[in-house]
């Protein structure tokens, strides 16, 4: 697993705004592409979408992909650069779906994933036990959620949510 992924869009010829999305493995000294139909074949499909950010853009309260979770930035330090270094940050973050804390340490010129969140209003179907029934207010779907400590859920009430790939959280009462 220590090898690097990247995903990137390119553009066909034919048709401006259609994606072709490919994922480049570096393998030693050749560069393997797999397009989107053979990342699905082998199952090794991204869980959402995510895109690349220099670390020395980042603020707090924004997002930001660690180990593969998805984590909301509680702050951030810059060293100075040394004499044979960089400036580095130390970033301190929580995952959102677990509420584990995480640190990253990177160059402030590097790149790091940053997810795209979906956040949207859904409609509580049905609360059993500990998990809630929601359906989008949108498209209809309905997905089961873990129950959060929000005083006054019961079906019928309109909920804030949040969804990374197939994680969705409830983030609040409407």
């Amino acid at each position: 697993m220590g090898q690097k992924v990247r995903m990137r869009c390119t553009q066909n010829a034919g048709t401006p705004k259609a994606p072709n999305f490919e994922k480049r493995y570096k393998k030693g000294s050749a560069d393997i592409i797999l397009n989107i139909r053979e990342i699905a074949l082998l199952g090794d499909f991204m869980d959402g979408e995510r895109k690349f950010v220099r670390v020395s853009t980042l603020k707090p309260g924004g997002f930001i992909l660690i180990e593969d979770g998805v984590c909301q930035i509680k702050g951030i330090d810059k060293s100075k650069p040394g004499r044979h270094g960089s400036t580095k940050a130390r970033i301190s973050a929580f995952d959102i779906f677990t509420g584990q804390k995480k640190n990253l340490l990177k160059p402030t010129s590097a790149e790091v994933d940053v997810p795209i969140i979906k956040k949207s209003t859904a409609q509580v179907v049905a609360i059993m036990g500990s998990t809630v029934q929601i359906m989008d207010m949108k498209s209809y779907q309905t997905m089961d959620v873990r129950k959060p400590d929000i005083p006054g859920l019961q079906s019928g009430v309109e909920v804030e949510y949040i969804q990374y790939g197939s994680h969705v959280k409830i983030s609040g009462k409407k």
